[in-house]
């Protein structure tokens, strides 16, 4: 049942064509030694190559380097090539001055990457799981989220990154592993609760499922998928009058006053879309601050306001324009 249920979410998502090459991430745990196994069995029916990509955080001391070690020995059973990198997070994460989660996965992106041209490959493949997804949509839901993040981990991101299992629970994953002996390793600090992410997989999932909603995993994903449709709809309409009411330069966006007369729910993703512009990001870009800017709009011409992301914006009779304020205080001298 298993593999016809990843079958059927690669070819649903078109996640995978015929020649493609694709690079493996693997810890070792269930997830990512099911995902290995699955892909290796299904190359002759895709036409496919694979290699596995492991990153050793140096996190757990001896664990850390015997899940190395297990994978290497897996790979080299099945005639997978094997690709390791060896990387001190903590030592990072200090000198970066970031949390260890957050260094550990740019180490383990960037790596990625690098595989990626090394082995010539064209797709990279995550092993992100059903319950993944329901522990990442209640995680937004309780920080406070818009339709965005309600939509959860994309089955494919940027062309390239898929993920085969986001549709499988992790009983089946579990199980999975059991029927075909893979024995993988056990992450310890998964099941420590120093992590908002521990404390939903741990502690409010198994709460839900036993006074709420048995299938709370299913409906968390349909959910998703739910929301990703009506949100890919808005999104098309918000571009078409992006184009139309926004005037692009290399470091300003004019909103014309006539984009203010749409909708909202179309008008926030304007304006979302010329920040993204300025900054190729809208991180901490809440919707506290798109309403900012809807209330500049209404004012005088000249009432200016400053935002994250070192933008400000200012009211050009009844016109908005986004601009850095850094390149502001340039012009100004």
């Amino acid at each position: 049942m298993l593999i016809k249920e990843v079958i059927n979410t690669i070819e649903k998502n078109s996640m995978i064509q015929r020649k493609d090459r694709i690079v493996v991430a693997v810890s070792g745990g269930p997830d990512s030694m099911c995902l290995l196994h699955l892909l290796f069995r299904l190359k002759e029916k895709f036409d496919i190559s694979i290699c596995a990509a492991h990153v050793n955080h140096c996190l757990r001391g001896k664990a850390a380097d015997e899940d190395e070690d297990f994978v290497r020995k897996f790979c080299e059973k099945s005639g997978i090539q094997f690709y390791v990198k060896r990387v001190d997070v903590n030592k990072i994460a200090h000198e970066k001055k970031v949390s260890s989660e957050l260094a550990g996965r740019k180490v383990r992106y960037d790596f990625f990457e690098e595989v990626r041209k090394n082995f010539k490959a064209n797709k990279i493949a995550i092993a992100h799981n059903a319950n993944d997804q329901a522990e990442t949509i209640l995680m937004r839901i309780i920080r406070g989220t818009g339709t965005d993040g309600i939509k959860g981990i994309r089955p494919v991101r940027d062309g390239y990154y898929i993920r085969p299992l986001i549709k499988t629970k992790r009983t089946s994953i579990e199980k999975y592993c059991e029927d075909e002996k893979l024995m993988p390793r056990i992450d310890c600090t998964n099941l420590q609760r120093d992590y908002s992410r521990n404390k939903i997989r741990l502690d409010l999932i198994p709460y839900i499922i036993k006074n709420f909603n048995k299938d709370i995993v299913g409906s968390l994903d349909r959910l998703g998928e739910l929301v990703t449709i009506d949100d890919n709809y808005l999104e098309k309409v918000a571009k078409s009058k992006y184009k139309l009411y926004c005037n692009e330069c290399e470091k300003k966006v004019i909103i014309s006053k006539e984009a203010f007369l749409n909708d909202m729910a179309v008008l926030s993703r304007i304006i979302r879309m010329a920040v993204f512009h300025l900054v190729k990001s809208t991180y901490n870009f809440e919707k506290k601050h798109v309403d900012s800017i809807v209330e500049c709009q209404k004012n005088r011409t000249g009432k200016k306001i400053d935002l994250p992301l070192n933008i400000r914006a200012y009211n050009d009779y009844g016109d908005i324009c986004l601009k850095l304020k850094c390149d502001e205080a340039h012009e100004d001298q």
